[in-house]
């Protein structure tokens, strides 16, 4: 790491197998996902957790979406229907 103090909030680079955001931590944060060495990105707003930039990458959702098919939607699509206990459009 490289850092100017003894904080964990004090460094500009992490070890390998560290990412920065802010400090140093073993993996990416809730609402991130790695984008290259040591480095993490936000998730889209619309995915609460993801493993890419785009809508089309959510792997959980936020709020009052439903996920179906790696997206968060407002409305589940025909043959599905809201599963508000764990927010997903499960098969009717």
């Amino acid at each position: 790491s490289i850092c100017n103090g003894p904080l964990n909030s004090n460094c500009s680079a992490c070890a390998t197998g560290f990412t920065l955001f802010g400090a140093c931590f073993s993996s990416c944060l809730s609402g991130r996902f790695p984008v290259a060495f040591n480095v993490c990105q936000n998730c889209n707003p619309n995915c609460k957790e993801c493993n890419g930039p785009t809508s089309q990458n959510c792997t959980s959702c936020n709020g009052t979406k439903y996920f179906q098919n790696n997206q968060c939607l407002d409305i589940c699509p025909n043959g599905t229907f809201p599963n508000t206990i764990n927010n997903v459009c499960q098969v009717c």
